[in-house]
């Protein structure tokens, strides 16, 4: 709990720092780069946003042995293309990196093989949820379950002096997930939380899903939430579930 208030309040402080709003949704910003006498502006890595997800319909294991402070989700915009139509509104489309990380309780691991002797599976691209005792594990420090996804966010943002709402949706497109693992088997301690070969693999992913979202917030803080109703790794490959993530976003017009 120490250190969710930590990653808050670092978060609060840098966000009342850059104070400009969320990117070029925000009318003061100075980096946007005016396109001509049109109303569009583009903008270059205008925010970044830090949340954590809250899991439905998920298999028992899952739900019972992960928690939603263990599940992570943080995110940056690339590039933004706004259009004010007016003076305190603005639409915009944009593309963002994102990154969600799911962990498991001490007693359980993913793992990335078609069956507990730790088979590969043909495609060598399943996870399960195993006990650590069947894995032969004698302590877990970390199972990671990650995937990292591109999103194109289409926006409505209405300004209201320096307090603002926005509401959107985006297309995603997702690279394989990857299991991460630190730990021990026996008295040999296995770190592979940078990758490697035993406990990591590539976990297929439904390649195409989409999110609904929707911000508040003031200056250059705000308060963000984000609906995945698709699962994000492909069924028969990776738990199915769906996820709504609360966190922060922080504008960054410099």
């Amino acid at each position: 709990m120490k250190k969710l208030f930590s990653i808050l309040l670092c978060l609060a402080l840098a966000g009342n720092a850059f104070g400009q709003g969320i990117g070029s949704r925000i009318a003061d910003t100075d980096f946007a780069i005016e396109l001509g006498d049109s109303p569009f502006s583009l903008q270059p890595v205008s925010y970044l946003h830090f949340g954590f997800n809250l899991t439905f319909n998920a298999p028992d294991l899952l739900k019972d042995n992960s928690s939603f402070f263990k599940s992570q989700q943080f995110g940056f915009n690339i590039i933004e293309l706004s259009c004010h139509p007016y003076s305190s509104g603005s639409f915009s489309i944009g593309a963002d990196v994102e990154w969600n990380w799911y962990h498991l309780n001490s007693d359980y691991m993913f793992n990335p093989y078609s069956d507990i002797e730790t088979v590969p599976s043909p495609n060598g691209n399943r996870v399960s949820i195993q006990p650590k005792t069947t894995m032969g594990i004698t302590e877990v420090r970390r199972s990671i379950l990650s995937v990292c996804t591109f999103e194109f966010p289409f926006n409505f943002t209405q300004m209201m002096g320096r307090a603002y709402f926005n509401i959107g949706a985006s297309a995603e497109l997702n690279i394989p997930g990857c299991v991460q693992f630190k730990g021990k088997k026996g008295t040999d301690s296995i770190d592979e939380m940078k990758g490697g070969t035993h406990y990591s693999n590539k976990i297929t992913t439904n390649q195409f899903t989409y999110n609904v979202h929707a911000a508040i917030g003031y200056g250059g803080l705000g308060i963000y939430a984000k609906y995945r109703p698709k699962p994000v790794f492909k069924d028969g490959y990776g738990p199915q579930f769906q996820t709504l993530t609360i966190g922060l976003i922080m504008g960054l017009g410099f």
